[in-house]
């Protein structure tokens, strides 16, 4: 049981985000560069294992985290997508 400040999730005690980012890198990702981005506590399992690969993991907001990058609100994600996508992927723009 982990308690936030306004929910409570239950899962069972070896049940996390890492551990499902994990299998699919090692399943069905092997060949691919993801970006995870997260708000909560319950994203940090995730960005350990993203920045253990030397992937990218975002933490939007303030306070201590696994993630390499921050961004301050949640609004800054589509347009930094965005300029991902046209630098980097301009023939994927329709």
């Amino acid at each position: 049981i982990i308690e936030y400040e306004f929910c409570l999730e239950i899962r069972h005690k070896n049940a996390n985000k890492g551990n499902i980012v994990s299998y699919l890198l090692d399943n069905k990702f092997q060949d691919h560069h993801v970006i995870r981005v997260g708000d909560d506590l319950n994203d940090e399992d995730m960005f350990k294992v993203a920045t253990q690969r030397n992937h990218f993991a975002i933490k939007i907001g303030s306070g201590e985290t696994n993630a390499n990058y921050k961004m301050a609100e949640q609004r800054d994600v589509l347009p930094f997508l965005d300029l991902l996508e046209s630098e980097f992927a301009p023939d994927l723009i329709t």
